[in-house]
C-alpha cells in the first residue's frame, strides 16, 4: 500500500505525467473534470495488465509504438521481453498488426500487414494516418482466452 502524498509532494505532480501509466495530473483548475477523469480511468484499466501494453511512444514521433516488457511461452519456449520501439511510418494510412514471435529464442516485436502464420502473440493492431497513429486496438485479452 501506497503512502498518502503531502501536500508539497501534489503541487509538485500539478500538470505532469506519470512515467509509469502515462496518466497527467490536472493542473489547477481544470474545468471540466469529466475529459480528465474518463481517460485517466482509461489509462488505469489499460495498466491493469501491464505487460505487453502497447502505447504511442511519445508526441515528438507520432510514428513510434513502445510495447512494455513482460514474460510469455510461445511453443513451449520461455522468452522474457525486455520492452522495445518499433517505427510504424511504413504503414502510414495503414493498420499495422503488433505481434511478438520467437527469433530463435529471443522475444522479438514485430509488426506486419497481417498476422503471421507461424506461433505469434497479438497485441494490438495500431491504425496510422498522416504520419501519426490515430488509434491503437489492444488484442492482448485474447490471450487471456486461448486454449
Amino acid at each position: 500500500m501506497h503512502a498518502s502524498l503531502t501536500s508539497p509532494q501534489i503541487d509538485a505532480l500539478v500538470d505532469t505525467a506519470d512515467p509509469g501509466t502515462g496518466i497527467t495530473y490536472p493542473p489547477l483548475g481544470l474545468q471540466p473534470y469529466h475529459t480528465w477523469l474518463i481517460d485517466t480511468l482509461h489509462r488505469l484499466a489499460a495498466s491493469a495488465v501491464p505487460q505487453f501494453r502497447v502505447a504511442p511512444a511519445g508526441a515528438a514521433q507520432p510514428t513510434l509504438v513502445y510495447a512494455a516488457p513482460g514474460r510469455a511461452v510461445l511453443d513451449q519456449t520461455s522468452l522474457d521481453f525486455p520492452g522495445q520501439t518499433l517505427d510504424l511510418a511504413p504503414w502510414n494510412n495503414q493498420t499495422a498488426k503488433l505481434y511478438l514471435i520467437d527469433n530463435a529464442g529471443t522475444a522479438e516485436f514485430a509488426a506486419a500487414s497481417d498476422w503471421p502464420v507461424s506461433t505469434h502473440l497479438k497485441l494490438a493492431e495500431a491504425t496510422l494516418s498522416q504520419g501519426a497513429i490515430i488509434q491503437i486496438t489492444d488484442h492482448r485479452l485474447q490471450l487471456l482466452f486461448t486454449a
